[in-house]
Formats: structure tokens, C-alpha cells, sequence
């Protein structure tokens, strides 16, 4: 079973898992970039700057790009894209295997995450290893996912979030906490203080001693995701960890500086 998802996955080495990946395309001010390219510290340093204005905008792949890609697989294929209710991609891969399967014996079956950065990366990881679809749907079924946003600036600019809450945010110098409700960024509260603390909190309130493998994904505070890991990791029982970076894609949603934690049981 060959494993293909798209550009916004943020995986670093897919090539180690055998996974194909769709690039997405990233503008930002009068460049752009495809996804498969961000690995060049110098590149997203620039783009940073332009997250920080919310001036940055990303373009879904066509359907002739997962076509291509599902030329190039020699088995039956498994495609894992970005929630269906944050980009038209899973539309995109959906396309793509009516016109393939149309001349091509191949089987593929295209799964909506439901999520998206690197728990994206993570559900086409295990979905290399697991080889089955059922298996991959229960574990995408099984993931929780939550997070606190630094700014509302981005996520005002995309529509995430209304105009008049980033607002009144602004003004009362809060940080939005939000939960990934089947695929759907949904504000849960707000907060002033310390996020770490909520987000360790917030995690207590679906684990106690169960064992669990936990993500926690930054807006380019590295610092901050090994501090909130360390605090997790001295009160749960976690069986494997994982401190990604935001790639642009999504931060040019959710913009810089956030945290997002994410989790199942195992």
C-alpha cells in the first residue's frame, strides 16, 4: 500500500517512510514557494515575516498533481490529506481517483485526517507502518486535538475566526484557546497568563494515567514546546513524544507564536 498526503503535512524526511507527498504552494509577498522547498531556514525566516503581517497565502494542489503521484505508485494507494473543512484538497485527491480509477486497475481510497501539520505528518507515518485503512481511520478517530493562539491577526484574516471576537481578544489582551472538532477549528475560551498551564490542564481533563502518544506542534517558539513537553512528560504517562514546527501553511492561518497539542491512547 503505497501512502501519498499533501504539502501540509510537514513532514521532514517522508522519503524514510516511504510516503509521497503532494506540494502545496506558499505565496508571500511577490514569491512563492512550493512546500517541498521549506526546508531552507533562510527561506521560512522570510516567510516568518510575512506570517507576522498575515500576508502570506497558500494554493491547494490540482487534481492532475495526485493524479501524477498516483501514476507514479506501484501498488494500491492510500491517500491522507488536510481536514476537508480547512482546504479543498481532499476534493482535490477525491477528483483525482475518480479520473484514475477510470483507466487504471490500481484501488485508492483517499481519507480526510480530519486534521492537518504535523498530525498530518504523523497519521501518514503511521499509516506506512499500519498498512491498513480500517487501522488508519480508528487511529485518525482516536486523536484529540487542542491548542492556544498567540495573535488573532491571521486567523481573522482567513475567516477562522470572526472579526469582531479578535477584536474584543485584542483589546483585553487574551489568548484564544481552540479544539479541532471533527476537522473544524472551533475558539473554546480564552485566556490571560501562562498557555503552557492551560494546555497541561486541558490535557488532564481527557488523561489520567493512561498511556499516550502526544505532539506538541509550535509557531516557531521552540522553547516553549520543550518546556510544555517536559511539563506533560512529568505528569502523564506518555509512550512516544514528538516536538514539531508549524509549517507556514497553517500558520498562515493560525499565525506565529502558537502552541497546539495533540494526542491518543495507546
Amino acid at each position: 500500500m503505497k501512502i501519498i498526503t499533501d504539502g501540509t503535512s510537514d513532514l521532514q524526511n517522508p522519503e524514510k517512510y516511504g510516503i509521497d507527498v503532494v506540494p502545496i504552494i506558499v505565496y508571500y509577498g511577490d514569491s512563492e514557494i512550493t512546500s517541498d522547498k521549506l526546508n531552507d531556514e533562510s527561506v521560512r525566516s522570510q516567510i516568518m515575516e510575512y506570517i507576522e503581517r498575515a500576508e502570506v497565502k497558500t494554493s491547494q494542489p490540482s487534481p492532475k498533481a495526485f493524479l501524477d503521484a498516483y501514476e507514479r505508485a506501484n501498488d494500491d494507494v492510500t491517500v491522507i490529506t488536510i481536514s476537508s473543512k480547512l482546504s479543498g484538497i481532499y476534493n482535490s485527491a477525491l477528483l483525482a481517483k475518480k479520473i484514475f480509477e477510470r483507466t487504471h486497475d490500481k484501488r485508492v481510497t483517499v481519507i480526510d485526517s480530519k486534521t492537518g501539520a504535523f498530525m498530518l505528518g504523523y497519521l501518514a507515518m503511521k499509516a506506512s507502518q499500519l498498512k491498513d485503512v480500517e487501522k488508519v481511520i480508528e487511529l485518525r478517530d482516536k486523536m484529540k486535538t487542542f491548542g492556544v493562539l498567540d495573535t488573532l491577526k491571521n486567523a481573522v484574516k482567513s475567516g477562522r475566526i470572526p472579526a469582531a471576537k479578535g477584536l474584543i481578544a485584542r483589546a483585553l489582551s487574551l489568548k484564544p484557546m481552540f479544539e479541532l472538532v471533527d476537522g473544524e477549528i472551533k475558539s473554546t475560551s480564552s485566556l490571560r497568563g501562562d498557555p503552557i498551564e492551560r494546555l497541561v490542564k486541558k490535557l488532564g481533563t481527557y488523561v489520567t494515567d493512561e498511556k499516550i502518544n502526544v505532539m506538541v506542534v509550535h509557531g516557531s517558539v521552540r522553547e516553549k514546546a520543550d518546556e510544555l513537553m517536559k511539563k506533560i512528560k512529568e505528569q502523564f504517562n506518555v509512550n512516544e513524544s514528538y516536538i514539531e514546527p508549524l509549517g507556514p501553511a497553517l500558520m498562515a492561518h493560525l499565525g506565529p507564536r502558537c502552541l497546539i497539542v495533540s494526542f491518543h491512547m495507546v
